[in-house]
């Protein structure tokens, strides 16, 4: 791979990070580096071909034997960044604080190249903390891009078999018919030890009947589509093994080494067999023996020894990680994928759709019924949109309804128009199949109700309607009468309570709307607040709150509430802060408790609970009157933060999610309230006095007409400002986000950034805006001074 990558990440002018390294004179060395950068993760790297091969691994290794690791592999290094350590600056590629937590000398494979190239390393580490034997395996193809892998601490014993050993006078009879094991769609990761968690893959679900050397590959339906895997079929029926029934997915991979549904679809067309690919995650059955009633963990680990023997080249084990679901289904989703299926590890294989296995998804996506279809507008040609629908979930009878759930009119080309106009002839109907349609409506064509299609889309609106649709393909391999709505199970959002005992959170009203215009739900609301209850809960934790609370929605009837008594919400904590009742919370559960209590809006005092005599930032808000221009703004918080560098202050930036902005400075908790409010104000004094036609720090709304009104009394005691990551009640679900001085000037506006944009921002973000704010102690020169002379 070489340093070009690492050295275009990088400014040298900037950074202290090296740019080169000459090989070690003796053994190969290896070093695991402690990064505190927007989240704390480790780094794992091995010297190879004159660079270091790099991995992050955001939980760092596990010295557990045959416990697994995510390591996600990144660029190369130089061989002298083993020893570096110290700060990487702001704004730089990896900013934050970088330690070493280990090193020492690796012995590598015999092969190395060839194992690197293949995904298997299997070596042998000698550092203080990480000794013995080592793998690092691929848990996909290889490719250009880089590359999901497991580092597992191998056990130095011999390993046992796991594959289950049934002590029976006759043999289990070969099942001529398997119903597969559905997921459940949830909207949470779950989490526990009692998971694990695979890629959920983008192809054909299929099921493989080996027996005697032959075997018949069947869709989910049960349909036999051997004859469209040849090559498959033929490698399965080349296993070392007499019978045996395996579970997987057939696929075709991306140049990124991504399941990908219309390369599969494209391959299979042209007849390109030999680029598709069988992930396998279960074994059902294996000589004599049916494995459904075992362990899941069981069957894999029988099914990855079965494998080993025969290595087929299209064959591919489908690995997983254990207890590690929400960091693989953050990855998933940084890498454009699917989601993730996440299963119970000690259960049995349960045929039909249940709860042991749960698929989360990045996006929305599912497979829909063609009922229909519009005429072209336009410059379009052969049809406008499809209608869609599912079938009502009516169980034990025979006589569903297909509803009507929307159109689709995106994701075609012309040779897929031509093809769906082919099949559209054959399927031709006089009336609607839809149950809540107008048969008369003009210009659509109606179906029968036979193909079946996969529709990727943005959401559901409250009536269950598509919006922002687009069809992804046709699912040859699936039944129109088994397509129903399928909705996120909602499950209990397990939270660790400090000192306490787990508790659960339930939500009241999942279906109501908050913010009627973008559709969002207090379910929505609630797993906004639970994804960034990691980056919210450092602004807020052990700090007096007051809260917006909307019951009802967004703008209706909203107020302002300080005080919650800790008898109605057990997860807040009551105390007294300068002769007022004060509520804070500690955890995650405390913030989702006021989430189900209705409140949207989080303001957090400038100072702590746990030291109530003295505040630890200072906050500038920064308030336009409607006809300022926003660029003025930004030039506002230029200004401010220049004149703070001349003070020696350091500041960060935050849009408010309303009007303006914040300037933020965190500062050491050695000075009084009112000394604070009054630096504050001097500050704010200075800007007015030097710009004395565009500031004000007058309240009155008279004198802020066509001026920025600087709001220093958000630093008195019993003030509060928005919090970085809270929710506006606004018409539109607008947040409150920290930003780097460096995006400022590309930002639009102060509500630049709505509910889905922050999450968004989230799951891209490779470094904190405000990485070290809290560690930030800065002192205030100026009272320092007048102190000395009291």
């Amino acid at each position: 791979m070489g340093l070009k990558e690492y050295r275009k990440k990088r400014n040298f002018k900037k950074t202290t990070e090296p740019q080169a390294g000459a090989p070690s004179k003796s053994a190969p060395i290896f070093v695991v580096q402690e990064h505190l950068a927007s989240h704390l993760h480790y780094d794992f790297r091995i010297e190879a071909f004159g660079t270091l091969k790099s991995w992050a691994v955001p939980k760092g290794p596990s010295l557990t034997p045959g416990e697994k690791r995510l390591a996600v592999e990144v660029e190369d290094h130089p061989i002298a960044y083993a020893k570096f350590k110290g700060r990487i600056p702001q704004g730089e590629y990896g900013a934050g604080t970088v330690k070493i937590w280990d090193h020492g000398v690796w012995v590598p494979p015999e092969r190395l190249k060839d194992a690197l190239h293949k995904g298997r390393l299997e070596f042998e580490l000698k550092g203080k903390k990480l000794k013995g034997q080592w793998l690092l395996v691929r848990t996909g193809r290889p490719t250009e891009k880089k590359h999901q892998w497991l580092l597992i601490k191998r056990n130095e014993t011999k390993e046992k078999s796991l594959l289950p050993v049934k002590i029976k006078t006759r043999a289990d009879p070969f099942p001529s018919e398997i119903k597969p094991q559905l997921a459940t769609l949830a909207q949470l990761v779950p989490k526990g030890s009692q998971w694990i968690h695979e890629i959920k893959l983008d192809g054909y679900r299929t099921l493989a009947f080996i027996k005697k050397n032959r075997c018949q590959l069947r869709t989910r339906s049960g349909l036999d589509w051997t004859d469209h895997y040849p090559s498959i079929a033929k490698q399965l029926a080349k296993l070392k093994v007499t019978n045996a029934i395996l579970d997987g997915e057939i696929v075709v991979l991306d140049e990124k080494g991504h399941s990908n549904f219309a390369h599969l679809q494209s391959a299979l067309k042209k007849g390109d067999d030999h680029l598709l690919v069988y992930y396998v995650f279960d074994l059902l059955y294996l000589d004599k023996t049916d494995l459904r009633g075992e362990a899941l963990e069981k069957r894999k680990q029988g099914l990855k020894e079965l494998l080993k023997k025969s290595k087929p080249k299209q064959i591919v084990f489908s690995d997983h990680l254990r207890a590690q679901g929400e960091d693989l289904f953050k990855q998933a989703c940084q890498l454009g994928l699917e989601g993730i299926v996440s299963k119970e590890r000690n259960r049995a294989y349960n045929q039909g759709r249940n709860t042991d296995w749960q698929k989360i998804k990045c996006s929305s996506r599912q497979e829909l019924v063609i009922g229909g279809f519009t005429d072209p507008q336009g410059s379009r040609e052969g049809f406008g949109a499809l209608l869609m629908g599912v079938y009502e979930n009516q169980k034990m009878r025979h006589d569903k309804k297909l509803r009507y759930v929307g159109r689709v009119g995106t994701g075609f080309d012309s040779q897929v128009v031509k093809e769906l106009l082919q099949k559209f002839k054959k399927l031709k109907a006089k009336v609607s199949p839809f149950v809540n349609t107008d048969p008369s409506e003009r210009g659509v064509h109606w179906l029968e109700p036979k193909l079946v299609a996969e529709i990727e889309f943005k959401t559901w609106t409250q009536d269950h309607i598509l919006r922002h649709a687009s069809f992804k393909g046709l699912r040859e391999d699936k039944k129109a009468q088994h397509i129903i709505l399928e909705i996120p199970k909602v499950a209990a959002a397990k939270t660790k309570v400090v000192g306490q005992q787990k508790s659960a959170f339930h939500i009241t009203h999942p279906e109501r709307m908050i913010y009627a215009k973008d559709k969002i739900t207090k379910l929505d609301v609630a797993n906004y607040y639970r994804s960034v209850a990691p980056w919210l809960l450092k602004y807020i934790v052990d700090r007096p709150l007051s809260f917006m609370r909307c019951p009802e929605g967004a703008g209706i009837g909203c107020f302002y509430q300080k005080h919650v008594s800790s008898s109605i919400l057990s997860e807040t904590q009551e105390n007294d802060m300068h002769e007022q009742k004060v509520t804070s919370i500690k955890s995650e559960a405390g913030l989702l408790q006021l989430i189900q209590w209705g409140v949207l809006e989080l303001h957090a005092w400038q100072g702590r609970v746990s030291a109530p005599e003295h505040p630890d930032q200072i906050i500038f808000d920064l308030d336009p009157d409607e006809k300022v221009p926003w660029k003025k703004v930004i030039e506002t918080a230029f200004r401010l933060k220049e004149l703070l560098e001349r003070l020696d202050l350091k500041s960060f930036v935050k849009t408010t999610g309303g009007k303006g902005l914040h300037v933020q400075v965190p500062i050491a908790p050695r000075y009084g309230w009112d000394e604070v409010k009054s630096f504050s104000k001097s500050v704010c004094r200075q800007l007015e006095i030097d710009f004395p036609d565009e500031y004000v720090i007058n309240m009155s709304k008279k004198k802020r007409k066509n001026k920025i009104f600087l709001d220093y009394l958000r630093n008195g005691a019993g003030s509060t400002a928005v919090a970085p990551f809270s929710l506006r009640s606004k018409d539109y679900a607008s947040v409150a986000v920290p930003l780097e001085w460096s995006e400022l000037k590309t930002i639009k506006s102060a509500a630049e950034f709505d509910l889905q944009k922050t999450l968004n921002r989230l799951a891209k973000q490779t470094s904190d805006p405000w990485n070290g704010y809290f560690k930030l102690k800065q002192k205030i020169k100026i009272l320092d001074q007048a102190n000395k002379k009291k």
